[in-house]
């Protein structure tokens, strides 16, 4: 089944829109993720170094303080992966 002429065009036109729409839409994301990893890089160069010396048990120990908001069987879930990875 053949479009009308002034329907195709219109398909046409809307689908050159769209391609347009699409670079434009790439250019944008790609200097969106150049300001995130920039400012990944900026995050990084504040890290604590000092804090590298931990063992895995205390890092689960802090992790385990962070998880306190959530439901209890949440937490509960979390706790006994986290002791089973432990030992």
């Amino acid at each position: 089944m053949s479009l009308p002429l002034q329907e195709r065009h219109l398909l046409c036109t809307l689908q050159m829109w769209r391609q347009r729409d699409s670079v434009q839409s790439g250019n944008d994301y790609r200097k969106l993720a150049e300001r995130n990893l920039a400012k990944k890089k900026e995050d990084q160069s504040h890290i604590d170094r000092s804090q590298g010396k931990l063992t895995l048990a205390e890092l689960c120990d802090r992790y385990l303080k962070t998880v306190q908001h959530q439901r209890p069987k949440t937490i509960e879930r979390k706790t006994f992966i986290v002791q089973e990875n432990q030992e």
